[in-house]
């Protein structure tokens, strides 16, 4: 019983020492790949996330709620506005032209 549990604690401060070991020594096989700027997206992904976009429509002076997320009521009524402000067909929805313009205005 005694040889039990000597063996026993050494497996676990064996696994205790190689545990974080095997996590450093992994970092130095792995190397970081970098992408050049021809290789880049010329546009963003789309759809973006919904907070991203709450984050534009606050930047752009509407006022989408919270920046959580989540396709609230307000966050409609602040795309409405933002797309009727813009000329963009008023959907209430983020689609390709509204997430451009919103872009368009973060670059200015």
């Amino acid at each position: 019983m005694k040889r039990l549990l000597i063996v026993v604690g050494i497996g676990a401060g064996v696994l205790w020492l190689v545990g974080p070991l095997h996590e450093g020594l992994g970092g130095l096989f792995q190397r970081a790949v970098k992408i050049s700027p021809e290789r880049r997206p010329a546009k963003p992904a789309f759809p973006p996330p919904l907070a991203d976009v709450q984050l534009a429509l606050q930047q752009a002076g509407f006022q989408p709620g919270p920046v959580d997320g989540r396709m609230g009521r307000r966050t409609r009524s602040a795309l409405k506005a933002f797309q009727s402000a813009k000329e963009l067909k008023t959907t209430g929805e983020v689609n390709r032209e509204t997430w451009e313009a919103l872009q368009a205005l973060s670059r200015e």
